[in-house]
């Protein structure tokens, strides 16, 4: 529940976003350097680079964040799965026993 709520409200942003971005397309002087003469762009364009560095940043640090959890998760699978390897490896010979002892038998 909480996860659609998120989704809800990140989805509204993202189109309240998109919207100021399409209605405000008057150019504005963008002033980087005090060095360089500003630059002239549509608001509409500032607006999704800004948007769009956010959103990268932000991945990044969710990415980073999470680094080590998802490390421990990967090396937590493949144990997992040496370990079953190692259970059929050590049921395969008891199996085959006992397949022996049934055809024997019949």
């Amino acid at each position: 529940m909480l996860g659609l709520l998120k989704w809800c409200i990140s989805t509204i942003l993202v189109v309240a976003i998109l919207v100021l971005a399409l209605i405000n397309l008057h150019f504005v002087e963008l002033t980087y350097s005090p060095f360089h003469a500003p630059i002239e762009m549509p608001l509409a364009l500032v607006i999704g680079i800004f948007s769009g560095c956010g959103f990268f940043a932000g991945g990044l640090l969710v990415w980073f964040q999470y680094g080590p959890f998802s490390k421990r998760a990967f090396a937590n699978y493949h144990r997992q799965k040496e370990l079953k390897k190692e259970i059929d490896k050590k049921q395969r010979p008891a199996n085959t026993l006992n397949n022996l002892q049934i055809t024997a038998s019949k």
